[in-house]
């Protein structure tokens, strides 16, 4: 049964608590303490993720990610650190629209629709500047990329206006990198060499094989 095999593949890679150790090999005994201290800090990180996501009505953090993962074939996570906290969000792969180049992910668009009051209320909590309210169920567009020096920018849009017109991030410029990380994890590795239709199979749910085998099935019982 596919939803017998996602539920158990499901459950094997999230049976364990997500660790991070740091390897003490020649350190001082002060640095051993504060290697510790910063194992301690990330571990309780990850426990806040877990319950601030059951509290928002959904499955623990790493359930909602690697259920996003066995479903879709691929994996979407924003993750930013800030100077008051650490945070990251699963995003459903299916309204994320990376483009890569030779250097890695060089633009991302997470589209996805809002109702009126949700997108009221988020435009309050981050202080965007509307012409009016919403009235009517939007999608917003949050981009990521590079503009023509480098530099890395996020720009909002909510509908048809700039919630967020294209604003230069200095701290991720410095690392040169965007704060999203979007990769197939399922699928063959095939990327047209072999097949020209190679993206029907680039990044594919763990129940992709079943789908003709369930289709002759349904075909043989009616």
């Amino acid at each position: 049964d596919p939803r017998t095999g996602y539920n158990l593949a499901r459950h094997l890679l999230v049976r364990s608590i997500i660790a991070h150790k740091i390897s003490q090999d020649n350190l001082t005994p002060e640095q051993v303490a504060a290697t510790s201290y910063l194992e301690e800090y990330v571990a309780k990180r990850w426990l806040e993720h877990e319950s601030r996501y059951r509290q928002l009505g959904k499955q623990g953090w790493l359930w909602y990610v690697t259920s996003w993962l066995m479903a879709t074939g691929w994996i979407a996570v924003f993750s930013m650190v800030e100077e008051d906290k650490i945070w990251s969000e699963v995003w459903n792969p299916a309204e994320v629209y990376p483009d890569f180049d030779d250097n890695g992910l060089s633009e991302v668009v997470h589209a996805y629709p809002l109702t009126p009051d949700a997108a009221n209320r988020k435009a309050v909590r981050m202080g965007w500047k509307l012409r009016s309210p919403f009235t009517r169920n939007i999608t917003l567009f949050d981009h990521w990329g590079f503009d023509d020096n480098g530099d890395v920018t996020n720009t909002i849009i909510t509908g048809t206006e700039f919630a967020k017109p294209p604003e230069i991030d200095q701290a991720l410029t410095a690392v040169g990198k965007l704060p999203v990380f979007v990769y197939p994890v399922g699928g063959l590795p095939d990327m047209g060499s072999i097949d020209s239709k190679w993206q029907d199979h680039f990044g594919e749910s763990i129940i992709a094989t079943n789908e003709e085998l369930a289709v002759n099935y349904n075909k043989m019982l009616t």
